[in-house]
């Protein structure tokens, strides 16, 4: 890894000093999310509906995160604040081909039409999933690997 050229808390504008509390903040959300999500797998032993909940909690921070990575969410913060190198690990698991669309583009079809506009049916999802070839069960392999891999990335973001 390159050597780390983070700005000191002084050097940084009052903007990227709030967006870093708001990280920090949020990072800490998720993880505590993630661990609980942990703690009912191992209790339950199954799948319930608590964690259908918290993995539908996790589409929509990795959106918050990673929907946008040159206007908004972690990685512009991650620039912003000298820490390019954290941004550079996520950018290949984000432009992962998937079916005829990237891995944050997939991301963003299953936030949108399953869990944020609920007008949609399963029907509907699942038309959508077939117009960017992500039915397949490779493509929902891929889809699923690429969103373990970038959970796992951005649980180590809270080490820093």
């Amino acid at each position: 890894m390159s050597e780390k050229t983070w700005k000191a808390w002084g050097e940084l504008t009052d903007e990227d000093q709030e967006n870093l509390v708001w990280l920090i903040d949020s990072l800490r959300r998720y993880d505590a999310g993630r661990r609980l999500a942990q703690e009912i797998r191992s209790e339950a032993g199954r799948v319930d509906f608590r964690l259908e909940f918290l993995t539908d909690c996790t589409h929509v921070y990795f959106y918050a995160y990673y929907a946008h990575p040159e206007k908004s969410g972690i990685l512009p913060i991650f620039r912003s604040i000298g820490c390019a190198d954290l941004a550079e690990r996520i950018a290949p698991i984000l432009a992962r081909p998937i079916g005829a669309v990237t891995f944050i583009e997939a991301l963003c079809v299953h936030r949108a039409r399953l869990i944020t506009h609920q007008r949609f049916s399963f029907g509907d999802f699942q038309a959508e999933l077939e117009r960017h070839h992500l039915h397949t069960p490779e493509n929902l392999q891929r889809y699923w690997d690429s969103l373990r891999d970038i959970q796992n990335q951005t649980c180590g973001f809270r080490k820093f």
